[in-house]
């Protein structure tokens, strides 16, 4: 029996490929991306916020707590105190908000009160209505004005600054209108003009300050500014009249 020779195989060259690390790649470049949607998220959130469609917009002029408020109010009572470095550049809108809008109800409520005394039928809602538009617009409607007008003479103050001052002025009146409650016109007279000299001269002051500093050095500076403070306490002393000739 012969034996077969056996036949050497054939040899196979095996190739190897090599695949690219996706994974790795994407590792590396996945931060980057990450980074940039959050730059981009970030532009997007800043820019919404910036606008005055927007609730955060107001979040700063409400950054306050109570020992804020009661240093702020406490200024108005004591005219010594420095109401700049109170407020530490910070006006809120938070007090003159709800210091107008607790005197426009002490307002109402107390004259309703003194005109059921005399009549027991006696009710006037319209005192809610007028008090809302008179207290409302002077703490919001007047800065605005005296704002354009400054502006117009290139003296710019911040119309924040202008709420934050004229709303907390206002808070002299409060105690003012409830001790009207007092049946005698004397008193009543009495208790207006101490609360309208208290907060007059609070806004004032304020505003001397800032016209002193803001107002440009022109030959009638001095002129300017003056008539503007009394333009200012006129109309502030003409509120105290509205307050007492239609109310009280």
């Amino acid at each position: 029996m012969e034996s077969i020779p056996l036949q050497p195989q054939p040899t196979i060259p095996i190739t190897t490929t090599t695949t690219p690390n996706l994974g790795n790649d994407f590792e590396q470049t996945s931060p980057n991306v990450t980074s940039s949607l959050s730059i981009d998220n970030s532009k997007t959130e800043s820019k919404s916020s910036s606008s005055c469609w927007n609730i955060t917009y107001y979040r700063p002029y409400f950054n306050v707590n109570t020992k804020d408020v009661l240093e702020r109010l406490i200024c108005v009572w004591i005219p010594t105190r420095n109401w700049e470095i109170t407020i530490k550049q910070n006006p809120d809108l938070y007090g003159p908000f709800w210091i107008s809008t607790t005197l426009i109800f002490t307002i109402a409520v107390i004259a309703n009160f003194i005109g059921f005394l005399v009549d027991q039928t006696y009710t006037d809602f319209t005192n809610v209505t007028v008090g809302a538009t008179l207290i409302y617009g002077y703490v919001f409607a007047v800065p605005i004005c005296l704002c354009l007008i400054l502006w117009c003479i290139d003296t710019k103050i911040s119309p924040t600054s202008l709420f934050c001052a004229y709303g907390y002025g206002l808070t002299p009146f409060i105690p003012a209108i409830i001790l009207c409650l007092i049946p005698l016109e004397a008193t009543r007279w009495l208790f207006i003009c101490i609360a309208t000299i208290l907060s007059g001269y609070f806004i004032i002051n304020f505003l001397n300050l800032s016209l002193s500093r803001q107002m440009p050095k022109t030959n009638n500076h001095t002129f300017r500014k003056t008539i503007t403070l009394i333009s200012c306490f006129l109309l502030h002393s003409g509120l105290a009249l509205f307050l007492k000739f239609y109310f009280f």
